[in-house]
């Protein structure tokens, strides 16, 4: 079975792109997953993006994304950009920010030397969070 005669993967499916409108910083992740998906999938009409994209959302996302002028009007890129304005928190997940910064400095500001493990966690995210605030426009 070609890709263009597959269907996308179900809704309930553990492979399936979710959208947690909770964790608004993975908004451009599951925008990129859902464009591989309909990369792999040979969808390439604007309107029956949006539609599938919705749908991989909550029920109050879906809704709130369908309300937004460029669902009926617009063309898919356009979509995409109203919906990222509505999130800055997807915006500051890529560029970084100087808060998120202070609370991972807060939330492991108490490990002992015998947390390998924790220590190598907050490395892992002090480092990724101080490598996006050294891009253009730094600090």
């Amino acid at each position: 079975m070609s890709a263009s005669t597959q269907k996308m993967p179900r809704l309930t499916s553990r492979d399936a792109p979710k959208f947690d409108s909770d964790e608004p910083e993975n908004l451009r992740r599951f925008l990129g997953q859902m464009e591989d998906l309909f990369s792999d999938y040979s969808i390439t009409d604007d309107d029956e993006k949006k539609k599938k994209l919705v749908r991989y959302t909550d029920a109050r996302t879906e809704e709130e994304w369908q309300a937004l002028e460029e669902y009926d009007n617009g063309t898919f890129a356009e979509f995409k950009e109203a919906v990222l304005k509505n999130y800055p928190e997807a915006a500051d997940a890529e560029t970084g920010t100087w808060e998120r910064l202070t609370r991972i400095l807060r939330k492991f500001s108490n490990l002992g030397a015998d947390e390998r493990e924790s220590y190598l966690k907050f490395k892992r995210r002090f480092l990724t969070e101080a490598k996006k605030l050294q891009k253009p426009p730094a600090l």
